[in-house]
């Protein structure tokens, strides 16, 4: 009787304890073709409270380019973190049909094995058409980590599975 009841248990807290990922979408869907040239701008470092996570930025610029590599491989990236009227201006001059514009606005790194608090990030992304110069998505996007994790993960470790969804969704793969 004991040993069931220890496994319900384990059970519970393995199935309350994955990682989510949320993507709420502010416009009508748009769906992107694998022929456009798409500029992935650089956010700046996310943050929580004081603590700015240096390299945070660059860490997103990486995982977004990643997942779109696998729609396209015309994909460029810009080194600067810029306003989003100045990045518009260098993805014409680069000849980018997409801008893919993140903000970083919650980066939270808990030390989880100890304390049981869950990384958490939290941005916003915005896509523009160069060609119309309009915006033709603005989503909002969070992802809070394990909490059974038995080793310390950074809140990065999130962004791969986050963005492959979030992709997926504007090249018309995704639910």
């Amino acid at each position: 009787m004991k040993l069931k009841g220890l496994l319900a248990i384990f059970c519970i807290f393995a199935l309350t304890s994955c990682a989510s990922y949320k993507i709420n979408n502010h416009l009508e869907p748009c769906s992107l073709d694998s022929n456009q040239k798409v500029l992935i701008a650089l956010p700046k470092d996310g943050a929580y409270n004081s603590k700015i996570y240096v390299g945070s930025g660059n860490k997103t610029q990486e995982a977004l380019h990643s997942a779109f590599s696998k729609y396209t491989d015309r994909i460029t990236t810009v080194a600067v973190s810029k306003s989003l009227a100045d990045i518009r201006k260098i993805a014409k001059q680069l000849g980018a049909d997409i801008l893919i514009y993140p903000t970083i606005s919650h980066w939270e790194d808990r030390n989880t094995a100890w304390s049981g608090r869950k990384d958490h990030i939290e941005m916003e992304i915005t896509v523009v058409s160069l060609k119309d110069n309009k915006t033709i998505d603005l989503s909002s996007l969070t992802a809070n980590g394990s909490s059974m994790a038995w080793r310390n993960k950074t809140p990065d470790a999130l962004l791969p599975k986050m963005f492959n969804k979030y992709v997926s969704k504007l090249y018309g793969n995704g639910n």
